[in-house]
């Protein structure tokens, strides 16, 4: 294989990486998720 095409199929999967995260990013919808956060009280704090 070329240096050509290695360097085509790099900026490819860079292209498709990078686009999929800007693709979730742009269709988030923060209502539809359950938080996965956990509100500390003093009781379940462990120490």
């Amino acid at each position: 294989m070329s240096k050509t095409k290695i360097l085509l199929l790099i900026l490819a999967f860079v292209a498709i990486t990078f686009g999929s995260f800007i693709w979730m990013i742009a269709t988030w919808d923060a209502d539809k998720e359950k938080s996965i956060s956990y509100n500390w009280t003093q009781e379940g704090a462990i120490i």
